[in-house]
């Protein structure tokens, strides 16, 4: 489900605008942190 969110942080044009206007890439950040973090939980 978490992954799943890391999605909308680039797929939702609405959405990442909302983190980009705080910090330009933080979309992109946010979506990367995400994902690796699920993978180190993964195993």
């Amino acid at each position: 489900m978490h992954t799943g969110l890391a999605g909308m942080y680039l797929a939702d044009p609405r959405f990442t605008a909302t983190y980009e206007a705080a910090a330009p890439g933080l979309a992109q950040y946010v979506h990367d942190a995400i994902l690796a973090n699920a993978a180190r939980h993964a195993g």
